[in-house]
């Protein structure tokens, strides 16, 4: 059943994924490039490079607490027609501006990438500074927001 106030939530991805993606990364394959520089694609030392970073340099724990220590994260469970209910994943991030105008950000892409936004935003233009920021998690399945199973009548 849908409804209450939203719950607070906290980002927190486990071991044993950020285990398993190091593991796919450590295994990849990468295939000759057909070709010098990214006209047909990018060149698979660009890609040999990220790999390398993510394995050996990116701390994904510090990322994660950054994550929840600047973005206000909440929970909210609804109702959606024909599928029963959704827990809806969102960030807001509320203004101490009284009157503060309210932005909704339908976005893409990831928490990192909201938070320099949400902070670019609050600080570039006197319309915009202090504003109220929100921003639901659009894709199911991302962040803390449940998936969604299609069921499909075949008859």
């Amino acid at each position: 059943m849908a409804g209450g106030a939203p719950r607070p939530f906290k980002l927190h991805v486990s071991d044993e994924l950020l285990n398993q993606t190091k593991k796919k990364l450590d295994s990849a394959r990468f295939p000759d490039d057909i070709a010098d520089g990214w006209e047909d694609g990018t060149p698979s030392s660009e890609v040999r490079r990220l790999r390398d970073y993510w394995l050996g340099s990116y701390d994904w724990r510090s990322e994660e607490t950054r994550i929840n220590e600047e973005l206000p994260q909440y929970k909210q469970t609804i109702d959606v027609t024909d599928w029963g209910s959704l827990d809806l994943h969102f960030v807001h991030k509320k203004s101490n501006r009284p009157g503060a105008l309210p932005l909704i950000f339908i976005h893409g892409c990831n928490l990192p990438t909201l938070l320099s936004m949400i902070s670019y935003v609050s600080r570039a233009r006197p319309l915009l500074r202090g504003s109220q920021n929100f921003a639901p998690a659009y894709r199911t399945g991302n962040a803390g927001s449940s998936s969604l199973s299609c069921h499909v009548n075949r008859s």
